[in-house]
């Protein structure tokens, strides 16, 4: 356990297993989720559940739980593989192609089809944009709402996509979809609990970041990772040499997935990400 500070204010570092062990357990409720993540991202996903704590949390919980129950994964899993498969076959790999734009424009759209239950058209990049301005904002120098600044930017997506979901609640609420805003529309707990709406716009919000943020970080670092060390590919699936796409997917010469200077700016950037490669 060490102390530091970093964006103006003190941290305490918890290092090592046990250590970890210790806080994620948190036996002894010593430890607030709230209080934690609030300084950093609060303005961006209030009230999710990452943030908050003990009893509430609990009971949030529970009724989140209801969407991710067996049969509401599978079904989730048939749209998913869906969206996957039309994706990928719009990508040319090849020089130029950027793998990790590639990764967030897919897990993005399988957040919102799969997610949000509906290609929502012409709002598509607005709101693509939008998440990925909340997910940035928190990592504002200047954490002020200044006009032109990260901060800012943030604030004014996240008040967006508050009204985009809190007008499509009363279309979820009546209908019969099975998507995961309409699941959270309809969800009760054992103990006869529901969300209100505002419920449902925080979770929103928060579990579409989750949903794709950090998927992208991985397929991005794993296309990095096999491209160089091509060995490491003989354990992902069928060889290289089996399809031509395939090959040409995962070529290490000039046919090897961009890694951009912006590619790099956005991994680095990203909490959670740990993407060393990315600075050299």
């Amino acid at each position: 356990m060490f102390w530091s500070n970093a964006f103006g204010t003190p941290l305490v570092i918890a290092l090592g297993p046990d250590a970890i062990e210790t806080v994620l357990t948190n036996r002894d409720r010593a430890f607030a989720n709230k209080e934690g993540w609030d300084y950093f991202i609060g303005p961006f996903f209030e009230r999710g559940v990452m943030l908050m704590d003990f009893e509430e949390h609990r009971q949030h919980r529970l009724i989140l739980q209801q969407a991710f129950k067996r049969d509401r994964l599978l079904a989730y899993l048939e749209k998913v593989n869906a969206t996957i498969a039309r994706s990928i076959a719009a990508w040319r790999p090849g020089p130029g192609f950027e793998l990790y734009e590639a990764a967030k424009q897919l897990t993005l759209d399988i957040a919102t089809e799969v997610f949000m239950g509906e290609q929502i058209g012409a709002q598509a990049d607005r709101i693509n944009e939008a998440f990925i301005d909340v997910v940035v904002g928190g990592q504002a120098v200047v954490r002020a709402d200044v006009p032109g600044g990260k901060w800012h930017r943030g604030l004014q997506s996240r008040r967006m996509l508050e009204d985009y979901f809190r007008a499509q609640i009363p279309k979820k609420r009546a209908g019969t979809g099975d998507d995961l805003f309409s699941v959270l529309c309809h969800a009760v707990s054992e103990d006869g609990e529901r969300f209100a709406d505002e419920d449902i716009v925080n979770h929103m919000i928060f579990t579409m970041m989750a949903a794709h943020d950090t998927s992208t970080i991985t397929l991005a670092m794993m296309g990095y990772y096999l491209a160089r060390h091509p060995g490491g590919r003989s354990g992902c699936g069928p060889s290289p040499a089996a399809s031509a796409r395939r090959r040409s997917a995962t070529t290490t010469s000039s046919a090897c997935p961009t890694w951009t200077s912006r590619s790099r700016r956005r991994c680095a950037s990203t909490p959670r990400s740990g993407c060393s490669p990315a600075r050299r």
